[in-house]
């Protein structure tokens, strides 16, 4: 079966497409929440980035300030050496003078000796330092670089050790990075050639302990971290401050407001103008709604009073015509007029008062089950003489945000709606559910249904094809309904969060469906 393709339809549907696709990068590149992620993101990304650059940078100069400072101790014990394979016991003032001659600033050296004739589990006795050690505190020096490590690998045969930076506290207190040990053989034993560097000429590397714990990385961590604290601080705070907004715009909404406004929710004095313009536009649109109410009800008035004393001047007119055809029917024309007329008259009073109820529609919590219920009843009592049956399939305790007169009207609406399209001795079904986290309210009635390229038509202003109209004596219909009804449901309940939808029944009838956003 060969496929056909309607010319400029894919490149069209191709346009949609990437034209949706935009709107949601759009509105993605534009979001609060995600620019705050991103901002998140980099600022754990950043350091992670920075602190391996700059440890690497580290590692190269600690590199090469460990091959300076092994090459100084070597240096060191290289000129010792004659000095201490000459050693009889009796030079030991000789090798003290030699190392603190030697000995630049900022470099410490110990010379220690394990002596052959003790035997080669003989511990290490410290024979010379620069800068010197009292005697008193030679023995616990010891044991402190014992406990730095290093000492202990050097085995009998006084062998060469793998050079390794160690940081320690010598025993006056200061920090010291042992950076060489080089081991000299001599008839009288073992030597050991201890160089180390006082902490403060090691300060800005970080050898002998991980790069993480040097003073820069610390100091700027605790910028960064700063730093990163007051900007989140930033956006936490202009965030809550628009989630303040929020939550008074509810209140407004609701009602439940009372003397708060924008301004005094403000806590971002460089948004105090958004604000007041806030305040200002709430203040207009509650002025707006007073004066259409107003409006509404002046020119009902305006109307209606001339409208009446059209109907009362056409009393007499009807007894001096009597039976007089012509002239029966002009007065009938206007009286039937008048009465349409005034039909218009409360149709747009009611589509003022609609509108405004909308821009100040009070919010509290409404029993739909209750209403539902009660509003189903009165129709089935007022309709007795059509012999209607109302069938309620309406579940208990169903609460919505609302308010009664909006609820009222939408629901009164629906109802009206399926009685005039109910034959006499019909069934109008009302039904009201929970789906989904939304109250659901269904009218069926068992009408002839509407024709299906209006099911959208119906909920337009001004648009009604209902059966009910009223013959005039000539033959001229004149409808009794003006469209507003289904207009004024869809537009309350879109107001609120929820929708109308309408669709015919497969075997007859017709079916509006009411979703309605549930109290949390």
């Amino acid at each position: 079966m060969e496929s056909k393709t309607i010319p400029g339809l894919g490149i069209a549907g191709a346009r949609m497409t990437k034209t949706g696709r935009w709107q949601r990068v759009s509105t993605l590149h534009r979001s609060f929440s995600v620019r705050l992620a991103l901002l998140v993101v980099i600022f754990i990304a950043l350091p992670i980035i920075v602190y391996s650059e700059f440890r690497d940078a580290d590692a190269e100069k600690v590199a090469l300030l460990q091959q300076n400072t092994r090459a100084e101790g070597q240096l060191i014990a290289t000129a010792l050496t004659p000095m201490l394979r000459a050693f009889n016991g009796g030079n030991a003032d000789l090798i003290a003078k030699e190392v603190l001659r030697i000995a630049r600033r900022g470099t410490v050296v110990r010379v220690m000796l394990r002596p052959k004739a003790l035997g080669e589990n003989a511990g290490l006795f410290i024979v010379a330092a620069a800068p010197p050690l009292p005697a008193s505190k030679l023995n616990a020096e010891r044991e402190r670089l014992f406990q730095a490590g290093g000492l202990a690998r050097i085995g009998a045969e006084c062998g060469p050790v793998p050079d390794e930076a160690r940081r320690y506290t010598n025993v006056s207190g200061a920090e010291e990075v042992l950076t060489s040990l080089v081991p000299v053989m001599s008839l009288q034993g073992c030597w050991i050639v201890l160089v180390s560097k006082s902490a403060d000429r090691v300060l800005r590397s970080s050898l002998g302990r991980p790069y993480w714990q040097s003073a820069e990385v610390r100091i700027a961590a605790a910028i960064y971290l700063l730093f990163a604290l007051v900007i989140l601080w930033m956006f936490l705070d202009i965030w809550a401050n628009l989630r303040r907004f929020a939550r008074l715009a509810h209140d407004i909404r609701t009602g439940n407001a009372g003397g708060l406004s924008f301004e005094h929710q403000n806590r971002v004095p460089e948004i105090s103008g958004i604000a007041t313009e806030f305040d200002r536009l709430v203040l207009g649109l509650r002025a707006s709604a007073r004066s259409i109410r107003e409006a509404a009800e002046e020119n009902a008035h305006a109307l209606k009073g001339p409208l009446a004393v059209i109907s009362q001047s056409v009393e007499p007119l009807k007894k001096l015509t009597g039976d007089a055809h012509e002239a029966g029917r002009a007065v009938a024309r206007i009286e039937r007029s008048t009465e349409r007329l005034d039909r218009l008259v409360s149709a747009s009073r009611q589509l003022d008062n609609a509108t405004a109820e909308l821009m100040e529609a009070p919010e509290q919590r409404i029993d739909l089950s209750k209403l539902t219920r009660s509003l189903s009843d009165s129709f089935g009592r007022n309709h007795e003489p059509l012999s209607l049956a109302f069938e309620q399939e309406i579940d208990d305790g169903i609460v919505a945000w609302g308010s009664d007169v909006l609820f009222e009207t939408v629901i009164e609406n629906v109802l009206e709606n399926a009685v005039s399209y109910s034959p006499r001795g019909g069934t109008v079904s009302v039904g009201l559910c929970r789906e989904d986290g939304m109250a659901v309210i269904t009218v069926a009635d068992e009408g002839p249904g509407v024709d299906p390229g209006d099911l959208e038509r119906i909920f337009e202003r001004y648009f009604t094809d209902r059966p009910t109209i009223h013959l005039i004596a000539n033959g001229e219909e004149v409808s009794t309904h003006y469209g507003i009804g289904l207009w004024i449901v869809r537009r309350n309940l879109e107001a609120l969060g929820g929708s109308a939808v309408a669709r015919n029944l497969p075997d007859s009838g017709f079916e509006i469906t009411l979703r309605i956003p549930l109290a949390g």
